[in-house]
């Protein structure tokens, strides 16, 4: 059955070969150790508004050298890493082992429904490898207070390779000032 309140309606499974496909790789890491850690992969088509999702990894009970070990197996040691900003530690560990290019999401008030938003305004296409995506976006659900209204706060569950997802979104430099040459400004 469908839940009720579900957050994502904008996503289909579907299989493709990401080498085929034009845009910004992504890469996010939610760190978990009672929860799962999940790093996903992605390719951002930002002209066409879609997010094309074709890995992920996820697992419970990992500590820092697990993870590391995940990034050169996946072949990501050279490829920048947004990774949860609430473990520093770990952040500085992966980068004390070589993992250089791993940055820290940038999190302020509101940025969990910030991130689902902009998510929200792309097709995301899932490969079917990533059993545990799909499972989340089968499952995240707005909050509900004691009169079933719904709030507008995800319940914290069903989350984990979402929150990488999300996080992985910042690889886009879309705050950055756009350089344009003289000419095009007719100089």
């Amino acid at each position: 059955g469908i839940s009720q309140g579900l957050i994502f309606d904008n996503w289909t499974e579907e299989a493709f070969d990401y080498t085929q496909i034009d845009g910004t790789l992504a890469i996010g890491l939610d760190f978990g150790y009672v929860d799962p850690t999940s790093i996903m992969q992605s390719i951002i088509d930002e002209k066409n508004k879609r997010i094309y999702v074709f890995g992920e990894w996820y697992k419970n009970n990992v500590i820092t050298q697990d993870i590391y070990e995940a990034i050169i197996k996946l072949g990501l040691q050279k490829s920048t890493i947004i990774a949860d900003s609430a473990r520093p530690e770990q952040i500085e560990e992966l980068k004390r082992k070589g993992i250089t290019k791993i940055k820290s999401c940038t999190k302020g008030k509101d940025s969990i429904v910030n991130g689902i938003n902009k998510l929200l305004e792309y097709r995301i296409v899932v490969h079917p490898d990533c059993k545990h995506l799909i499972a989340e976006l089968s499952n995240y659900c707005w909050d509900v207070d004691k009169n079933g209204n719904t709030l507008e706060k995800p319940i914290d569950d069903w989350c984990h390779c979402v929150d990488a997802l999300r996080y992985s979104l910042q690889c886009l430099k879309t705050n950055k000032l756009k350089t344009m040459s003289k000419s095009a400004l007719g100089l």
